[in-house]
């Protein structure tokens, strides 16, 4: 029954994405969910427009895509150019923002030794990121401890509710304190050691939509939302 039951809901996902592609070709893009929200999304227009006759299928992927498992064109990557099968087109270096409710600590910059009494809020797939912040300010600390979340979003929504400070990319970090329900707690981003990719199958020769995407991506002016 379980078996059944799988198959059936794969077969009405598959329909549902044919429904909605109609005869436009489609293409299947793996993202990462804070990273579509606060930065990928808000261009697509852009794209759409240029593009009408492309769907894109979006799913969802925290962890690393398995190309060979899964019927994907594309996804996007957070990290370096680590896995040698992959092609790679760099999207955004990674720059972090440490930020805070309003009134958690005193206005504007703080010295980062302030931060070391003050709750720290960490996120699963950014192990050490504290760490290395503090390192950049001259400060060697280890085994800092506080929540730990594995989503961005809830990392921001922890923060802007006061339960400690928190290490955002920048272009979310941005958004954030645009709404007014985090402030900085820097002057300036941290740039870390990775980046965000388009990455694809080096085996599969990419599709004339994965084609229209990456054409987008390298030559769209990406830097601000539309």
């Amino acid at each position: 029954a379980a078996s059944a039951r799988e198959c059936l809901q794969g077969m009405a996902r598959a329909s549902l994405k044919t429904r909605a592609a109609g005869s436009r070709s489609s293409l299947n893009l793996a993202v990462l969910p804070g990273f579509a929200t606060h930065w990928l999304l808000p261009r697509m227009r852009d794209f759409c427009l240029r593009h009408p006759a492309v769907n894109i299928t979006f799913t969802t992927r925290p962890a690393a895509v398995d190309f060979a498992r899964e019927n994907l064109d594309a996804a996007i990557h957070f990290g370096t150019r680590d896995r040698p099968e992959l092609e790679y087109q760099e999207l955004l270096p990674e720059e972090v923002l440490p930020v805070a409710a309003p009134g958690f600590l005193s206005p504007g910059p703080v010295a980062p030794t302030d931060l070391l009494t003050t709750p720290l809020l960490h996120l699963q797939s950014r192990p050490g990121a504290w760490e290395d912040w503090f390192a950049h300010n001259g400060l060697e600390v280890t085994r800092l401890r506080g929540l730990l979340f594995d989503q961005f979003a809830q990392l921001a929504e922890a923060a802007a509710q006061g339960l400690g400070a928190a290490l955002l990319p920048g272009f979310m970090a941005g958004v954030e304190i645009g709404r007014g329900g985090l402030v900085p707690l820097a002057a300036t981003t941290f740039p870390m050691d990775a980046a965000y990719f388009l990455v694809w199958p080096k085996l599969k020769p990419p599709s004339s939509s994965l084609r229209s995407f990456l054409d987008w991506i390298v030559k769209a002016d990406l830097k601000a939302a539309e």
